[in-house]
């Protein structure tokens, strides 16, 4: 792959130089569809984006390429989960020297995707194939720059104790760079495992981000699946992940998002095996004019499923934060539980918040319920810990604290309970000063 520099508006170009001569025609085929589907960034005139300003994401420059700082691992102990198998990716690019693939438990496998691309292998009906039809204006940009990402295969009844950690580190050694990783996770029969995908961001260097991810659910699998975005505060993070629930399949979704200039995460399921569950849980936090979007789409395709969704947004110092979510009952997804509720807490009068819950039944014998709330600090509670003699902002901050951790009950491993718990306190630099942490 051959240096290139692009920007938002010359990804074609980008794409004519680094592909023109490539190998294998399968994936030339592969790439120029993706290209041939892209229709440029979105505006405010699309519905998505409607409140999502991209006017300085279009002004900056990336670069794609095959270079990768060298990093100690020590630098990221604060993100990496102890006893975990660890895929880390810096700067875009896949680290053999750090990452796990040697000695994986049985009834794992784990493989590089640009290794798999490299040896000529034609996995087109993989890359192809979509856990769920979603589809948004970037995901064709990523099928277009489909280099990097992993795919991990867990074998029927096997139940693998340690955590798949895939870690992408920004450095910003290497300048602003864009990056498209595509994850394969499949999940067989009655299989359990538990998977995180970590952004981390080093540096305040401007880079993008826009990674899809497929997670296909067996029949009685039981899965958590994880997403910590804690990106550098230029990032631009973009995500869809597409999980596909076969019959009695359990999914515990849990995302939570700090740092980044711009997120804006979708995630769509699709239950099509009766008796599947989706757990969907987030807690995201905005700062300093920074916006942050969630997305999400439930389609009960099969009777007596059930899911749930609740996130919370905690939002200061002129902070975006954005809340779409869908259920969609099937006619045929008879006895259907499905429930979703927005919580924002605005720490601040000049935030903004958006919430947008819609809810589509097709069937009769369901239970649903959508909701959203715009909440407050309660004045009693500030009042008391003021008269403790707490400053406000300290005060605020354990108020907003206490906002935060009680979702965070709703994860099932505790190692990541723990680190998620480690990211929200460090959030708040007044607590961290009386406790003696240090702020991440």
């Amino acid at each position: 792959m051959t240096t290139s520099v692009v920007t938002p508006d010359n990804f074609t170009t980008a794409f004519n130089t680094l592909y023109s001569k490539y190998e294998y025609t399968w994936l030339r085929k592969y790439r120029q569809s993706g290209l041939d589907a892209f229709n440029g960034y979105p505006n405010r005139k699309d519905e998505d984006w409607r409140y999502i300003n991209l006017a300085e994401f279009k002004k900056e420059s990336f670069i794609l390429t095959d270079l990768m700082p060298e990093l100690n691992i020590a630098t990221l102990l604060p993100y990496i989960l102890n006893d975990a198998i660890n895929l880390i990716f810096i700067d875009g690019v896949f680290s053999n020297t750090l990452s796990h693939l040697d000695g994986l438990p049985k009834g794992i496998e784990v493989c590089n995707l640009a290794d798999v691309l490299q040896n000529g292998d034609n996995i087109s009906p993989e890359l192809e194939a979509k856990a769920t039809n979603a589809t948004n204006a970037l995901e064709p940009l990523n099928k277009a720059f489909t280099q990097r990402g992993v795919i991990v295969e867990v074998a029927k009844n096997a139940k693998i104790k340690k955590s798949v950690q895939i870690i992408h580190v920004a450095t910003g050694r290497g300048g602003s760079f864009a990056s498209f990783p595509r994850h394969i996770i499949k999940i067989g029969k009655s299989a359990e495992v538990d998977i995180i995908e970590s952004y981390v961001g080093l540096d305040k260097q401007p880079y993008t981000i826009n990674v899809v991810s497929d997670i296909y659910l067996g029949a009685n699998a039981k899965v958590g699946y994880y997403r910590s975005i804690m990106e550098g505060a230029k990032a631009y993070h973009f995500a869809l992940s597409r999980v596909k629930l076969e019959r009695d399949a359990k999914l515990l979704n849990f995302q939570f998002a700090r740092r980044a200039n711009l997120i804006k995460s979708e995630i769509d399921i699709e239950i099509i095996g009766e008796g599947a569950d989706a757990q969907l849980y987030g807690l995201t936090l905005g700062r300093l004019k920074r916006s942050m979007v969630q997305k999400t789409t439930v389609n009960h395709l099969a009777a007596n499923a059930t899911s749930n969704q609740i996130y919370k947004t905690i939002l200061d110092d002129e902070a975006v934060g954005i809340f779409n979510g869908k259920i969609f009952i099937d006619p045929i997804a008879q006895g259907t539980s499905a429930h979703q509720i927005s919580k924002a807490l605005p720490l601040s009068s000049d935030v903004e918040v958006n919430a947008q819950p819609q809810l589509e039944i097709g069937a009769d014998d369901v239970s649903c319920t959508h909701g959203a709330t715009l909440g407050q600090l309660n004045p009693e509670e500030v009042f008391y810990l003021r008269s403790r003699g707490i400053e406000p902002k300290l005060a605020k901050d354990i108020l907003a604290l206490g906002f935060g951790e009680d979702i965070l009950d709703n994860i099932d491993n505790s190692a990541i309970k723990q680190r998620f718990l480690l990211h929200l306190r460090s959030s708040f630099p007044t607590l961290n000063k009386m406790m003696g942490a240090n702020n991440e």
